[in-house]
């Protein structure tokens, strides 16, 4: 997916436009099919229409092309949330959290499911480990999760996942 293409894309899925960018990305993957861009962000507009199968074949097609990108994880993850999935969701944000290639947004994304799933852990047990990991070159952090929980119904998902935004751009 060209630059220009990419950008015109996200502009209108940050418009809320996702239907005039799902037009624009399948042109996109017409030319290449194995654009792993292009599929992450066909994922992220099919899961604003609220066809979440779609996008996870999506995300689970450009996964198959680009195994490490955290793009994709991450976005993969919070679909599979969406769909009252948050065990798959954890799974998914896991190794992504604990690796070189993290960014805070994929710790934040974590870090919100974490949260949800110790709010809707009735009984059995919730468990997270997390541990220093020591590489050749670098050191991070390893998460390791379990979590019983209940999941969430249809009512609940558009709004756990709601893009969140500051009073003041000032504060971070």
């Amino acid at each position: 997916m060209g630059a220009a293409s990419s950008e015109c894309s996200a502009s209108l899925i940050a418009m809320g436009q996702p239907a005039l960018a799902e037009k624009q990305i399948d042109v996109a993957l017409q030319a290449n099919a194995n654009d792993y861009h292009a599929l992450n962000l066909l994922g992220v507009v099919l899961d604003m229409q609220g066809r979440h199968a779609e996008a996870q074949a999506n995300y689970r097609r450009g996964l198959e092309l680009a195994p490490d990108d955290p793009g994709l994880h991450s976005n993969y993850g919070l679909s599979l949330a969406i769909t009252g999935q948050p065990q798959a969701a954890i799974a998914q944000l896991v190794p992504v959290a604990s690796s070189r290639r993290s960014t805070p947004r994929i710790r934040q994304n974590l870090a919100n499911l974490l949260g949800y799933a110790v709010k809707v852990t009735e009984s059995g047990e919730l468990a997270l480990t997390v541990t220093a990991a020591r590489g050749a070159i670098s050191c991070g952090l390893a998460f390791e999760v379990r979590d019983p929980g209940i999941g969430f119904d249809d009512e609940t998902k558009p709004r756990l996942f709601s893009r969140f935004a500051q009073a003041a751009g000032s504060i971070t």
